[in-house]
């Protein structure tokens, strides 16, 4: 992924310069006084839960079997919830 850099005069009298820069992918700064105080880049197009799911996938490093292990856990409060509940109301 490209970076470019604009001052605020380039995107006052560049406007189209800078929106096909960030079009073709760019990430675009915008410049003031040599600092940086803004990033520009595209829209993601896709759906969010697409971009979630893209994002995990990069991210994941395999089942870590969490989520067998939480559903044990709440099985077993249930269980024991189920239990007390029995005892007091019979």
């Amino acid at each position: 992924m490209a970076v470019r850099e604009f001052g605020i005069r380039d995107l006052r009298n560049h406007t189209t310069r800078v929106l096909d820069a960030v079009r073709a992918g760019e990430v675009v700064y915008l410049m003031n006084r040599g600092d940086r105080v803004a990033e520009i880049r595209a829209v993601d197009r896709r759906r969010p839960v697409e971009a979630l799911v893209k994002k995990a996938k990069e991210v994941s490093t395999g089942d870590t079997g969490a989520f067998d292990e939480l559903m044990d856990a709440k099985r077993a409060d249930t269980a024991v919830q189920a239990a007390k509940d029995e005892a007091l109301w019979g």
